[in-house]
């Protein structure tokens, strides 16, 4: 178990944005369209994914773990809580405008 503080912006050797999230690197994959974009783990093919659920709520898939919006979120800043919240999980995703700033990977399941 390990704590993130934040995501930290570079640009790779070929000048290519780059998200370091604690020991793991994503970069920006080359299918995102918009303002909205999908980052991939370069080394565990990690991807966090915005989606939306079955009932129509948005979730976030990142590896094997999905995570539901805080219902209390309001604003640009928003909470994500894991679905495993109701077991104990600790795990929680900040976004910024839809963009990860933090990631607190507390999982025990």
């Amino acid at each position: 178990m390990y704590l993130i503080s934040e995501a930290v912006y570079v640009l790779s050797r070929n000048g290519n944005p780059v998200i370091q999230l604690g020991q793991y690197r994503y970069r920006r994959w080359t299918g995102s369209k918009g303002s909205k974009v999908r980052w991939i783990c370069n080394s565990n093919n990690k991807e966090a994914v915005f989606l939306l659920s079955r009932n129509g709520n948005p979730v976030i898939q990142l590896g094997q773990y999905r995570f539901n919006r805080w219902s209390r979120s309001k604003g640009p800043k928003v909470r994500w809580i894991c679905t495993a919240n109701h077991k104990g999980c600790r795990a929680k995703i900040m976004t910024v405008d839809e963009v990860i700033v933090k990631y607190m990977s507390e999982h025990n399941h």
